[in-house]
């Protein structure tokens, strides 16, 4: 088994196609298929259920997915140490702080603590474009909203007049609501950064969740950004049992 075979399941498995995965690659799909076929046949095991237009992973491929990235990414940070790359040791975190803004500190000082040696930049997405940012490599963590919360107002006989559009972080849109005596939704996390000039009053009955999605690279896995997104699910998990 090689680091190429791992790679090569890696990526068919996060794009959920050998058509895609091969492009990305720069690989025909026929070769592809047959260096999956490979590894498999070693491990002895199915780890694709193959569809017409899409694969699927089994039950041993979904473990076997989260060993290989964990594999992929202490090879590259081998590999970099090596060579003297500073890459290795930073992070850089893509985040909308609307959505964790009570969670992040807590996982930041965990994370400091755990590997001092790891200098973090924060990117503040509600100001920057996601997907390009993502697609050029510069992130390697990526926590963003997921659904909106906006679909349960209704159910309270309320349509919202919307007066200003900020995207520019929690601490502008509490500027703008003191400036247009207005209100906003807002998460529960982001409650305890607010200034003592604005109230927070709860939905009753509550509206629905708001999901907050994860980014991981599927190529080249970032043990670092494994780490931060273990310890903020640890966070979140932690304050429900709560």
């Amino acid at each position: 088994m090689e680091l190429r075979h791992l790679r090569y399941f890696v990526a068919v498995a996060a794009h959920g196609s050998f058509n895609r995965a091969a492009k990305i690659l720069h690989l025909t799909q026929p070769a592809l298929s047959r260096q999956v076929k490979d590894l498999e046949d070693e491990l002895g095991v199915p780890l694709l259920v193959r569809g017409q237009n899409a694969v699927k992973l089994t039950e041993a491929g979904d473990l076997f997915y989260e060993e290989a990235r964990e594999v992929l990414a202490r090879a590259d940070e081998a590999v970099q140490r090596v060579r003297g790359e500073a890459r290795s040791e930073t992070l850089r975190v893509g985040y909308a702080p609307s959505m964790i803004a009570g969670i992040m500190p807590a996982v930041l000082e965990k994370f400091q603590s755990a590997t001092p040696r790891v200098r973090i930049e924060l990117t503040d997405l509600s100001s920057r474009e996601i997907n390009e940012l993502a697609s050029e490599g510069r992130l390697d963590l990526v926590i963003s909203p997921g659904i909106s919360v906006m679909k349960g107002i209704p159910a309270f006989g309320v349509l919202p007049r919307f007066v200003s559009l900020v995207n520019d972080g929690v601490s502008t849109l509490f500027m703008a609501l003191e400036a247009h005596h207005a209100a906003a939704i807002l998460t529960e996390g982001s409650i305890s950064t607010m200034p003592r000039t604005l109230v927070a009053r709860p939905f009753a009955p509550m509206l629905p969740s708001a999901s907050v999605m994860i980014g991981l690279p599927a190529l080249r896995p970032n043990p670092h950004a494994e780490t931060f997104a273990r310890m903020l699910l640890e966070e979140v998990r932690r304050r429900k049992s709560s």
